[in-house]
């Protein structure tokens, strides 16, 4: 049998906590750059748990970047735009690895409306996907080797 809900979310915590991010509370979710903090709104102002760590996987990846050499906000628009594809993208693989993934109100369809209203800003849709992949995935193989 599976872990329970619970379990995951637990699992989540700790996975989080050994990544070593400052995360914070305040009026919106971001990763703000100069402080190397992670903003997130409280817990209540999402719909449920899973949406919750959605937002924070997403910020996760983000803070990522500098760590793994993104250009993070001093680029052009279609490298912020970019990031944001890698940040969604390795917060539906972090769902997924922590079995968090299902269509509970509507959060993985948002993440799929997310993802394909930002790919379709791009004229080449395939090898911009292929870059956001691999920086995706080595984003969160990133976290994962931190959390141990």
């Amino acid at each position: 049998a599976g872990l329970s809900t619970e379990e995951r979310l637990k699992t989540v915590e700790r996975f989080v906590a050994r990544t070593g991010a400052k995360i914070r509370t305040d009026a919106e979710a971001a990763y703000v750059g100069w402080d190397d903090e992670i903003v997130l709104m409280p817990p209540f102002a999402y719909r449920n748990k899973e949406e919750y760590n959605s937002f924070l996987f997403h910020e996760l990846i983000h803070w990522t970047g500098p760590r793994l050499g993104r250009c993070m906000g001093r680029g052009t628009e279609a490298q912020r735009d970019e990031e944001e594809l890698i940040a969604e993208l390795g917060s539906v693989l972090l769902s997924r690895h922590f079995c968090l993934m299902h269509d509970r109100q509507g959060v993985k369809e948002s993440h799929l409306h997310h993802l394909s209203s930002r790919l379709d800003l791009f004229p080449d849709k395939d090898e911009v996907l292929t870059r956001v992949k691999r920086s995706a995935l080595e984003a969160v193989d990133y976290l994962l080797t931190l959390s141990g």
